[in-house]
């Protein structure tokens, strides 16, 4: 499947799942060095001429290390800014990979978290990340 190229500012966010102990869920979380207690999800904004696609994979290499290999994703949805229409996230989720993230030569931290983490208060995406949480059923009652 081909994604188109907009015009208008676009992401893309990496959501990493896997099973925890008792059959709970984890997710990938990165934190940025200056800021260690902000959790957010990997991704970053799709540069001029690059599809969502391309771009999913330069940021996972950038921010989770260059070893680790990605086997399937899955489109899980587009979703328009609520702050910004005009800028469009395109968020896939990651369902077969080799190696593990691993903090990135960029000096992003890696975790493997609870996703209730990621919602909060100090978490600067904690409502776009309630929005995505509740859209993919990770948490139903975010």
């Amino acid at each position: 499947m081909r994604y188109p190229v907009h015009a208008a500012p676009s992401s893309v966010v990496a959501l990493f799942v896997k099973e925890g102990v008792f059959g709970t869920k984890l997710v990938c979380a990165t934190t940025r060095r200056n800021k260690p207690e902000d959790l957010s999800l990997p991704g970053g904004k799709v540069e001029p001429g690059e599809d969502p696609v391309a771009a999913l994979l330069r940021e996972i290499r950038e921010e989770l290390g260059k070893h680790l290999r990605i086997f399937a994703l899955r489109f899980v949805y587009e979703r328009t800014d609520p702050a910004d229409h005009d800028s469009i996230a395109w968020v896939f989720e990651i369902t077969s990979w080799i190696g593990e993230p691993q903090q990135s030569e960029e000096g992003i931290g890696v975790s493997w978290t609870n996703p209730h983490r990621l919602l909060q208060d100090n978490c600067t995406f904690r409502e776009y990340n309630r929005g995505l949480f509740l859209h993919t059923n990770l948490i139903p009652w975010a």
